[in-house]
């Protein structure tokens, strides 16, 4: 008697603690609705000299996936138009060891972007966000220095990619569909 009680507590405690939770406004990452501008989005990568997208609108194309977007390759069809511009990754030398050699340093990687809607109106004007990470490391690992640092610019991609689509959520929840036409019976 006392387990079905003891279940029964916790498993009223677990729903108490879960109410509690969605009533604040708690939601998983990733379960809230797309904007409508990024339900059907086209990505467009202005990069300069290279024949791929940067990574940074690669893992914004798969985050959108990931939410239900429809990523598409035809920008007559889709709603709107996620233009990123001058990705930039760099590094900056924090401190030197007695021989001059670098053993930390910040790596940096930034991009500009704006979200325009299918007819060319500009929904988000254009921002540049930056994400950077110090890496240190002893001198005389050059080739693990090199692995790890090319790794943590992969990973600072995607956070930059993460910040652009929380970014764009907030400033388009104001923004609307536009009204359809009803079906005519």
């Amino acid at each position: 008697m006392r387990r079905v009680i003891g279940r029964c507590a916790a498993l009223l405690g677990l729903s108490l603690g879960l109410a509690l939770l969605t009533a604040c406004g708690f939601q998983l990452q990733g379960s809230r609705d797309l904007p409508y501008a990024l339900q059907r989005v086209f990505i467009d990568s202005d990069s300069a000299y290279t024949v791929d997208d940067p990574p940074v609108a690669v893992a914004l194309g798969a985050r959108l996936r990931r939410q239900g977007a429809t990523v598409t390759g035809d920008r007559g069809r889709a709603h709107s138009v996620l233009v990123i511009t001058e990705v930039e990754e760099r590094s900056e030398v924090l401190s030197i060891d007695q021989q001059g050699r670098a053993i930390e340093f910040d790596v940096i990687v930034s991009a500009t972007y704006l979200l325009r809607s299918n007819a060319g109106e500009i929904l988000v004007k254009p921002e540049t966000l930056t994400a950077r990470r110090a890496l240190s490391f002893p001198s005389e690992q050059i080739l693990p220095k090199e692995a790890e640092e090319a790794r943590l610019r992969e990973f600072l991609q995607g956070e930059l990619a993460e910040l652009i689509l929380l970014q764009l959520q907030a400033r388009l929840d104001a923004y609307q569909a536009p009204e359809q036409p009803a079906p005519s019976s």
